[in-house]
């Protein structure tokens, strides 16, 4: 636990200004000390997805979680991908817009994460109350990428797992999380609300500087990116150059 508090300290003393996660009982906890007992000022950004009543995935458990983590201090909230993605595949994507009715509710800034595409076109369509994007982002140059010849397995796998197959050998594992990178720039250029990318170095496989690079000069405003304490003041640092460095990109900043 006290290397879990040094490390939102770590972070905060290198720039990095949120923490983003699902909701945990003892994350939580931990966080609230960070904020109450240390002082800390980082932004406290969580989806709902378990609590300790269960799995957080309808309206009468967003109902009850989420008045409970405004309790807590958070500072947003999100609708997970896990659960956006079946939800549109299965025709429920307007439950999507009741709980972020419920979230807004609370005077809190809600947000959608995902992993497909069709998610976000889903709620810019319908005009959901979406005040931002958490939408994968990486490119597919890597070398544990999927070969051309391997995609339609790959989509087929993840496609089981948007329609809510958790079980399915997708899952996390062959190592992409954007498929259409290409695609992806070119819808998120004409949606005005802010972007958050996340598995911007696709787990691990792309190295910061290029991942960072990518995510920023091709749209996202913001970057979700999971690291090690020993790896905080070198990210952080190509984050603020990467940032610094671009003279155009396809779409305004959005904050």
């Amino acid at each position: 636990e006290q290397k879990i508090l040094d490390t939102f300290a770590a972070a905060e003393a290198n720039g990095v200004n949120a923490f983003m996660t699902h909701s945990e009982p003892k994350i939580e906890k931990l966080f609230k000390e960070y904020r109450d007992r240390r002082g800390g000022k980082l932004k406290w950004i969580v989806a709902p997805w378990i609590s300790s009543e269960g799995m957080v995935t309808d309206l009468a458990a967003y109902k009850r979680i989420v008045p409970q983590l405004m309790d807590s201090g958070v500072d947003a909230l999100y609708v997970p991908g896990m659960l956006t993605g079946p939800l549109v595949q299965q025709g429920k994507g307007a439950l999507i817009g009741e709980m972020l009715d419920v979230i807004e509710t609370s005077g809190l800034p809600a947000g959608v994460a995902s992993h497909g595409l069709d998610v976000v076109r889903f709620c810019e369509k319908e005009k959901l109350p979406v005040d931002f994007y958490v939408k994968t982002f990486h490119h597919l140059k890597y070398p544990t990428a999927p070969k051309p010849e391997e995609m339609t397995k790959v989509r087929q796998s993840l496609e089981h797992y948007a329609r809510g197959d958790l079980k399915s050998d997708y899952a996390e594992v062959p190592g992409y999380w954007c498929s259409n990178p290409e695609e992806t720039a070119k819808v998120m250029k004409s949606v005005t609300k802010p972007w958050i990318a996340f598995k911007v170095m696709a787990a691990g496989a792309i190295p910061p500087r290029d991942a960072f690079q990518y995510a920023y000069s091709n749209g996202a405003d913001f970057i979700l990116a999971g690291m090690f304490d020993f790896q905080i003041a070198e990210d952080a640092q190509i984050a603020r150059e990467m940032f610094a460095s671009l003279n155009t990109r396809p779409r305004p900043w959005r904050g």
